[in-house]
C-alpha cells in the first residue's frame, strides 16, 4: 500500500527545482544512508489504510493515509519545499492534517514541516 508519489515528485518541476532531480530528494521512510545529506529533502511513509469494502466483490481500491515530512537546515527552504510538495500531492490526493509547520526539530537540527494525505490507491498500482 505505497502510493506512487516518487514518480509524481520527479515529474513536477516545482518539486525538482527545490528537491533536485538526480536524485529527487523524496524518499520512502528515511534518507538513504549511502547518500550525503543534502537539504531540503522529504520522506514519506504509509501510516494507515483501509480497503474500500464492497458486499458483492473484493475491494478494488484502498484508502491510504500517508505522512510526508520535509526537512531543511533553513526555514525558508523548508517552506519552499513544503509548498512545492503540497501543491503536487493535492493534484492526486487530499490533505487531511497539517501536524508540524516550520518548527525547529532539535533531534535532527533542522526545520520541519509534516502533513498527512489521504490517497485512493487502486490495488493494481499498490
Amino acid at each position: 500500500m505505497i502510493p506512487p508519489l516518487v514518480a509524481l515528485m520527479e515529474n513536477t518541476t516545482a518539486v525538482t527545482d527545490v528537491l533536485g532531480s538526480d536524485p529527487t530528494r523524496f524518499f520512502l521512510s528515511r534518507y538513504p544512508q549511502a547518500l550525503p545529506v543534502t537539504y531540503p529533502y522529504a520522506v514519506y511513509q504509509t501510516v494507515s489504510g483501509a480497503p474500500n469494502n464492497m458486499l458483492s466483490e473484493a475491494p478494488e481500491m484502498d484508502n491510504v493515509r500517508v505522512q510526508i515530512d520535509i526537512y531543511s537546515d533553513l526555514l525558508l527552504t523548508a517552506r519552499t519545499a513544503f509548498n512545492a510538495v503540497r501543491d503536487a500531492v493535492e493534484t492526486v490526493s487530499y490533505i487531511v492534517v497539517y501536524t508540524i509547520a516550520g518548527q525547529f526539530d532539535p533531534a535532527t537540527d533542522t526545520y520541519r514541516y509534516s502533513f498527512d494525505i489521504s490517497y485512493w490507491l487502486p490495488r493494481s498500482e499498490g
